[in-house]
């Protein structure tokens, strides 16, 4: 196993290999209470890694952002987490497109049952910016009218906010920065 920045993941994923070295598993350096580490595992996605190591999920440690250490309610830290396990078990990665999105990240998927799963990120490391923006994120070739949205910021904990929806099946949400939604419903295809 190797420790390697993600940004150089496809350089040492190919040494690697022309070195006669391809069952070696690249691993990034560990990441604890990063505010935003569902940025990380956007980046992560696409990237040729074997797993992310998150540092520390213990209660009681003061790099826990995941869990209350008295009342041992899920604090913000946990959620990203709860929507990329809720992503993995739908399965196949669908496309998703955004307008006004400067700033923002998203990945879907969709199950075999049509069910559909977005993570969609607003993500600034400007400390000056606190205005909500809205965005219109569409997902492939499905509506997402009936869709659920959960939204964890400052101020809601993955609560469930109402989207505006649009004719063409887009729906648009409003972002503080450095927050996130995850969008899920049944996603019926459009013609």
């Amino acid at each position: 196993m190797r420790t390697v920045e993600v940004g150089r993941a496809p350089l040492s994923r190919r040494s690697f290999c022309e070195g006669g070295r391809a069952s070696a598993r690249t691993v990034p350096p560990q990441w604890d209470a990063l505010p935003h580490y569902h940025g990380l595992m956007f980046l992560c996605q696409h990237a040729p890694l074997d797993l992310l190591m998150f540092y520390d999920a213990r209660i009681g440690c003061a790099m826990n952002n995941m869990f209350d250490v008295v009342s041992l309610e899920p604090m913000r830290g946990y959620y990203p987490f709860l929507a990329w396990a809720r992503l993995r078990r739908l399965g196949t990665e669908l496309a998703v497109s955004m307008e006004n999105a400067e700033g923002y990240y998203s990945v879907a998927a969709v199950g075999p049952d049509g069910r559909i799963g977005m993570l969609v990120v607003r993500y600034t490391d400007n400390d000056n910016l606190s205005a909500p923006q809205s965005v219109t994120i569409k997902a492939d070739g499905r509506s997402l009218a009936k869709a659920r949205c959960h939204l964890t910021d400052k101020q809601y904990f993955f609560s469930e906010v109402i989207p505006v929806c649009n004719e063409d099946g887009s729906i648009t949400l409003s972002f503080k920065p450095n927050s996130f939604a995850f969008i899920e419903g049944q996603g019926e295809r459009q013609s």
